[in-house]
C-alpha cells in the first residue's frame, strides 16, 4: 500500500504542468536543485554546497549526510567591502585549499578566505581584461589578456610568457581545435607548481569568417578565424615555462603541423607531460 501511494504521488508530480510563471520565477517557487556547485574539501570526507537563498555555504558529510554552516555570504562580503573589493552575489568557481582555506576567483579578483577565523588571508585584483585565470598549488597565477599569456607570482612579480607584442593570429594559453577531444583549457600547471604547460596556436593561415555582433545598437560585423573544410587549419604547439629559471621550451612533437595535441596531463612526479 505504501509503495503504491509513493508511486502515485511520484506520478502526480511528473504530471504537474508548469506555468510560464513557474518556468521564469522557478527559484522563487522552490523549483531548484538542492545541491548547487558541490565542491570536495581537502579531506575528501566532506563536500560543500552553496545555498542560493540564504547565502549559506554548508559542509556535508559524505558518510552521514549531516551538514553544518561554514560561513554566510553576508559575512564574507563584509570582509570584501572593508578591503575595497567587489562583493559577491553568490559563491561560484571556488575551491578548497590544502590548508583548509577557501579560494575564490570571481569578478577578476582572487580571494583566499579563512572560514574559521572569518578573515581574508590573501587577495589580488587582476587586470579587468584578464581571462582564463588559473592558480598553482604554490600560489602563483597564470592568465591571458587578449591573445597574450602571463604568469604572476604570489610575491607580485609578473612574467610575459608570450611576450607583449603578439602578432595577429597567434594565440597563447587558450583552448585550441575548437574545444574538441576533451580540450577545455589552454593552461596546465604541474602538480608541484614548478612548471606551466600551455597551448600556442598559429591561425594566421586560417581564413576569417564574418559574424554579426548584435550587442551593439546597430549590428556590427565581427570576424573570427574558422577553418573551412579543405582549407588551412590552425597549427598547434605546446610550450613549457619554468618558474625557477623564467625560461621556456617548445615541445618537439612529430607529425603534421595541423595535428591534434590533446588531453594534456602532467605525471604525478611532474617530470613529464603526457599528450595524446
Amino acid at each position: 500500500m505504501l509503495l503504491w501511494l509513493s508511486f502515485s504521488m511520484t506520478l502526480l508530480a511528473q504530471q504537474k504542468k508548469l506555468s510560464m510563471e513557474d518556468a521564469i520565477m522557478a527559484y522563487q517557487h522552490g523549483l531548484y536543485p538542492e545541491q548547487m556547485y558541490p565542491v570536495w574539501r581537502a579531506d575528501s570526507k566532506t563536500f560543500t554546497n552553496f545555498d542560493f537563498y540564504n547565502g549559506d555555504l554548508k559542509a556535508i558529510s559524505a558518510q552521514t549526510a549531516n551538514s553544518e554552516v561554514l560561513l554566510n555570504l553576508t559575512e564574507l562580503n563584509a570582509s570584501l567591502k572593508t578591503a575595497n573589493l567587489v562583493e559577491l552575489r553568490m559563491l561560484y568557481g571556488y575551491e578548497w585549499l590544502p590548508n583548509g582555506n577557501l579560494a575564490i576567483t570571481d569578478n577578476n579578483q582572487f580571494i583566499e578566505y579563512n572560514p574559521i577565523a572569518k578573515s581574508l588571508v590573501y587577495t589580488h585584483v587582476f587586470d579587468p581584461k584578464a581571462e582564463n585565470i588559473t592558480r598553482s598549488v604554490t600560489g602563483n597565477f597564470a592568465y591571458t589578456i587578449d591573445n597574450r599569456l602571463y604568469v604572476l607570482t604570489k610575491e607580485g612579480k609578473q612574467y610575459s610568457v608570450s611576450g607583449d607584442n603578439v602578432p595577429d593570429g597567434i594565440v597563447y594559453g587558450q583552448t585550441v581545435s575548437r574545444n574538441e577531444f576533451g580540450i577545455s583549457g589552454g593552461i596546465f600547471w604541474s602538480p608541484d607548481g614548478a612548471k606551466l604547460a600551455f597551448y600556442r596556436k598559429d591561425e594566421t593561415k586560417v581564413a576569417q569568417y564574418p559574424l554579426v555582433d548584435v550587442s551593439t545598437r546597430i549590428a556590427t560585423p565581427k570576424n573570427i578565424r574558422y577553418p573551412m573544410a579543405g582549407m588551412a587549419s590552425e597549427e598547434i604547439t605546446v610550450g613549457i615555462f619554468d618558474m625557477a629559471s623564467a625560461t621556456q621550451i617548445v615541445l618537439n612533437t612529430t607529425g603534421t603541423p595541423e595535428q591534434y595535441l590533446t588531453n594534456l596531463a602532467w605525471t604525478n612526479t611532474a617530470d613529464a607531460l603526457l599528450i595524446a
